[in-house]
């Protein structure tokens, strides 16, 4: 489910949902923290 959950990220992130502070803090994210994709997505967002 991880390619399903970036895929799902990326497309939120582009239209301008999620907040990078929410997103860094929040348990949900977990699995994810570690993948170099995640981390991209991560940096692309306004802090």
């Amino acid at each position: 489910m991880k390619e399903a959950a970036l895929a799902l990220l990326t497309e939120s992130f582009g239209r301008g949902l999620g907040k990078r502070d929410w997103i860094e803090h929040d348990p949900d994210y977990d699995s994810l923290r570690d993948d170099p994709r995640f981390q991209a997505l991560l940096a692309k967002l306004p802090t």
